[in-house]
C-alpha cells in the first residue's frame, strides 16, 4: 500500500513528535517510563525504515533493477499500520450490516470510581453485567 504525499507527512510529523518529545513525556509522567511503552514507541519510530528489515525485489528482466520494501511495525500505535487494521475491521463490518439502515457507534464508559469494581474478577463481571448493557443500549 503507497502512502499518499500528505499521509507521509502526517506519519513523519507524529514520528518527528515522538523522537523530539518522548523523553521529557516520560520525565513527566513515570507510569510511562516502563518497556511495555518503550517497546511499542520504538516499533511505530521504526516502522517502514530500512533498518527494521526490508525485502528486496530484482527485476527479472534484466536483474539491474531492484525496488526494496521495508517492513512494517504492525502496531495499533502507528498511525499507517493502524488504519490498515481499521479499514480490515470496517470491512469487516460493513458485511455483516443491512443495508438502508443508519447505524451509530456508540461508546459507554465506567466512571474511573467504579473501575475497580468491574476490573476485579472480568470473567464473573462480564456474565453478571451483560444484561444490564444490553438493557442500557436499547433505552438509549
Amino acid at each position: 500500500m503507497r502512502l499518499s504525499p500528505s499521509q507521509k507527512i502526517d506519519r513523519e510529523t507524529f514520528r518527528r513528535i515522538f523522537i523530539d518529545h518522548w523523553s521529557e513525556f516520560e520525565k513527566r509522567y513515570p507510569s510511562y517510563q516502563a518497556a511495555q511503552y518503550d517497546d511499542v514507541v520504538q516499533k511505530m519510530l521504526g516502522c517502514g525504515k530500512d533498518e527494521g528489515g526490508y525485502t528486496e525485489y530484482l527485476c527479472m528482466s534484466c536483474g539491474q533493477d531492484s525496488r526494496r520494501v521495508a517492513f512494517t511495525c504492525k502496531s495499533f500505535f502507528c498511525l499507517s499500520c493502524a488504519k490498515v487494521y481499521t479499514d480490515k475491521f470496517v470491512d469487516q463490518i460493513s458485511k455483516k450490516l443491512h443495508s438502508g439502515v443508519i447505524y451509530r457507534h456508540v461508546i459507554l464508559t465506567i466512571p474511573q470510581q467504579l473501575r475497580i469494581y468491574f476490573y476485579r474478577d472480568r470473567v464473573e463481571n462480564r456474565s453478571d453485567h451483560s444484561g444490564s448493557n444490553t438493557w442500557t443500549v436499547r433505552s438509549v
